[in-house]
């Protein structure tokens, strides 16, 4: 019988989750207590994090966040066309 995955693992690493919006890899962790969800992802070399009071919340804001983040990406791209 194969031990669980997160065997030996804290509870904190335990509630760790790999999510996927819009071909961008992000991270939700509970904080201990669970009182606390944080939120990560990295986009155009630069790092974006966040908290929220429930997974729901952590969940929509790092999507917004991508969201956001993407289309700055965009805008700076057309910019950088404009100027040249």
């Amino acid at each position: 019988m194969k031990p669980p995955p997160f065997r030996g693992l804290s509870r904190c690493e335990r509630l760790e989750a790999d999510m996927r919006y819009r071909d961008v890899d992000y991270t939700l962790v509970q904080g201990q207590g669970g009182q606390l969800w944080k939120w990560s992802f990295a986009l155009h070399n630069k790092p974006h994090t966040g908290e929220a009071g429930t997974k729901a919340e952590a969940v929509s804001q790092a999507e917004r966040a991508i969201d956001r983040a993407l289309v700055f990406g965009k805008l700076g791209v057309i910019r950088r066309e404009l100027e040249s």
